[in-house]
């Protein structure tokens, strides 16, 4: 949607989403001065059917570039994304619903 995450502790970041159209939505974020998008390691990640993704990768490393996480939201449900950058070797991107 364009709205930054959140600041909410050391190195973690947070975005609330109120969906108001049912739908798979896929997605990936990119910080400011950051070259790429940060991504799953593999071709998608559904974060509601699995723990939190431990494998963040850059979309601009080879054959990352199509790589997105996916989320299938349900219309009036809230959902939470948080992104824990405190481990350069172990980031994590979950979602809450």
């Amino acid at each position: 949607d364009g709205k930054n995450m959140d600041l909410v502790g050391t190195n973690k970041y947070s975005q609330t989403y109120q969906c108001t159209k049912a739908g798979e939505y896929h997605f990936r974020f990119i910080g400011i001065g950051w070259k790429g998008e940060m991504c799953p390691e593999q071709s998608s990640y559904d974060l509601t059917q699995a723990s939190p993704s431990y494998t963040v990768s850059w979309t601009d490393l080879p054959g990352k570039e199509k790589n997105y996480f996916s989320v299938n939201m349900e219309s009036g449900k809230t959902y939470t994304f948080t992104f824990d950058d405190s481990d350069s070797k172990n980031r994590t991107v979950a979602c809450t619903v």
